[in-house]
């Protein structure tokens, strides 16, 4: 789902491509602040590009010529939840109560967004990240890692590794190595990033 400009075109072209989401009992829906009298609800069952929406949800438009405000397939988006102006909210993306993702964020696929928490504009937050309640980022997140109170990683989400079918025994052994050089080994980043480099016989994690 893009939301862009103009907004009666991106109606169109919702309904031509059978874009589906589904919105709640109470809610205002997928709601444009500058745009209300256009606001739809759309429910297709047995389609692709899935989303959820419930009480309260906003998400703005995109400013600039030929940007981008673009939520994903499959996401949830709990009560009060909001995505900012140019915001791309990655597919499986899970946002909790009260989740607010500013403008030009970038969220990666299955991500898991804190209740009540803030994500600061133009962050990047990598794939399957977990968050604690209440936390922020205003700093770019790694993906696979769970975050608590304000730019803290504290731990790999290693629940949310061992779920994925994509991602095998030794991906999750690699991806442990790289936290430990990154977190656990006192280097610098870039320090780091020069020794994960020097593994050759690291795969595609």
């Amino acid at each position: 789902m893009v939301i862009d400009r103009p907004f009666r075109r991106y109606l169109k072209e919702s309904l031509r491509d059978n874009i589906c989401y589904k919105c709640h009992n109470g809610e205002v829906g997928v709601k444009l602040l500058e745009l209300v009298k256009y606001l739809i609800i759309l429910i297709r069952l047995g389609l692709e590009n899935r989303n959820v929406f419930r009480e309260g949800v906003t998400i703005s438009r995109s400013t600039g010529q030929d940007q981008e405000t673009v939520v994903g397939n499959r996401t949830y988006w709990f009560a009060n939840s909001h995505a900012g102006h140019n915001a791309r909210i990655g597919d499986e993306v899970i946002l909790v109560n009260g989740t607010l993702v500013a403008g030009h964020c970038t969220i990666g696929r299955g991500a898991i967004l804190p209740a009540n928490g803030t994500i600061h504009q133009f962050t990047w937050v990598g794939e399957k990240v977990m968050f604690q309640g209440v936390a922020s980022a205003g700093m770019h997140v790694p993906p696979y890692v769970m975050c608590a109170q304000v730019n803290n990683v504290v731990a790999i989400n290693s629940v949310g590794l061992r779920r994925s079918e994509e991602i095998t025994a030794e991906d999750r052994k690699q991806i442990k190595e790289a936290f430990q050089i990154t977190y656990g080994s006192g280097l610098k980043l870039r320090e780091a990033l020069e020794k994960m480099d020097a593994c050759t016989d690291w795969g595609a994690a």
